[in-house]
Order: structure tokens, then C-alpha cells, then sequence
């Protein structure tokens, strides 16, 4: 651990840039076919098993949601696949933050899954502006978890998204200059939660004790710029 680094830093540190990826590679190799409505449907026969909260948690680590599938980006139709899985198998989202701290509620026969969002990608959290009006992308990940939780009202939409405050675009906080603190904002409103990706994507594994704390400490003073407070 860095010096100055608390342990919940560090732990969210090392969530964010440990092998998470499998899980979401592991998905896009097999692509499931779309849900064939969005509307509400009624909530399943879940199996008599007692809540797991203290076993093996799985954690969804995404990338790039875009229109095709490819190494780096699930597509929309897939992303939305995945989601109603998870829902059809028992699973319910918790935050990696209530993770972290224990708290994790859930009713007996359901299982907690965490899901997260690296780089802070366009597709990911998109503002469409239409007749003056800005409204969230129903293709953006954000969006989509949206739209789950209406026809869902038991899937909490809740996500981690790990953001890059100083990357170049078009990662540099979901690639819309104009809306960046007002979208982490956002995300903090709609009950997601921001984590510390670093200023750029910089590589800790190879840097020396005082990049480290800039890294974090300078992408940290900017999340908080836009949400004063908030506890990353």
C-alpha cells in the first residue's frame, strides 16, 4: 500500500485493476440473444436457498458498450442479454462500495453480483440533446440499466464506474467536454457509484510512491470538484 493511501483506497484500487476482465471476456465469447420484450414481466421462481452474503461474489468488469461486439466492447443487444440472465439466475446488483463495507441486503434466494464500468467511455454514459432538451441515451449502459430497473423494479440499477478525470478523449469522463462534472453528478443522483481509475489509465504497477498519490489524489480532488463530498 502507498504511503497516505487509507484501506479502502487501496482495496478499490486494486478491485478496479485486478483481472476483473475475465468475467466480462468470458461473456463476450458467448454473445446471448436479446430479451424479446423490455416490458415489465412478472418476477421468477427463485430457488429456496438462503441469500449468499458471504460467499463467492462475482464481479462484471465492462469496458466499451457500443452497437458491435468485439474485444474491448460489449454490444447493446448483449449487454442487455446479460442483464436479464443475471435477473432470470437470481442475481441482484450491489455496489462494489457496499461490498466493501458489508452491506449487503438482499432477499433469501437471490445472490449479490457487482458490475463495473472501466475508462469512462462514450458508450457508457451518453447525454442525447434534442429540441434543447438533454436526455440519457437509452443505448448507453447507463440508459440500459435504467430501463432495466423500470421493467424490473428488484434489479437495482446499481454499477461502479471507474473514471479517467485527465485521459484524452474520448475516455476523459464518457467524452462529452460540455457535461462532464454535471454527468458524475448525475451518476451520484441516480444511485451509481464513482471509482478512482486514475488521472489517465496510468500504470501503478511500474511507478514510484509519488505518481501513485498524484495519480489518485489528483483524480479524487476532481470527482470531488463535481460531487463535494463525495466518498470515493
Amino acid at each position: 500500500m502507498a504511503p497516505g493511501m487509507s484501506r479502502r483506497m487501496a482495496l478499490l484500487a486494486a478491485a478496479a485493476s485486478l483481472c476483473l476482465a475475465a468475467g466480462a471476456l468470458a461473456l463476450s465469447r458467448y454473445p446471448l440473444a436479446p430479451p424479446a420484450t423490455a416490458a415489465a414481466q412478472p418476477l421468477p421462481v427463485l430457488p429456496a436457498r438462503p441469500p449468499n452474503e458471504v460467499g463467492r461474489i462475482p464481479i462484471l468488469e465492462y469496458h466499451r458498450i457500443g452497437p458491435t461486439e468485439d474485444r474491448w466492447t460489449r454490444s447493446v443487444d448483449n449487454f442487455r442479454a446479460d442483464l436479464s440472465r443475471l435477473y432470470r439466475e437470481g442475481y441482484r446488483p450491489v455496489s462494489l462500495g457496499d461490498l466493501l463495507d458489508g452491506r449487503i441486503d438482499l432477499p433469501a434466494g437471490t445472490s449479490p453480483v457487482v458490475l463495473t464500468f472501466d475508462d469512462s467511455s462514450p458508450g457508457q454514459f451518453r447525454y442525447l440533446e434534442r429540441d434543447g432538451d438533454i436526455q440519457i441515451d437509452p443505448e448507453s449502459a447507463v440508459g440500459i440499466l435504467l430501463d432495466f430497473r423500470r421493467a424490473h423494479p428488484d434489479f437495482a440499477a446499481k454499477a461502479t464506474f471507474y473514471v479517467l478525470p485527465a485521459a484524452a478523449q474520448p475516455h476523459r469522463l464518457f467524452g462529452q467536454p460540455a457535461h462532464e462534472y454535471r454527468k458524475l453528478h448525475h451518476l451520484v443522483e441516480l444511485g451509481f457509484e464513482i471509482g478512482n481509475h486514475t488521472l489517465w489509465h496510468a500504470n501503478l504497477g511500474s511507478a514510484d510512491a509519488a505518481t501513485i498519490r498524484h495519480q489518485l489524489a489528483s483524480a479524487l480532488r476532481i470527482i470531488q470538484e463535481a460531487v463535494p463530498g463525495y466518498r470515493v
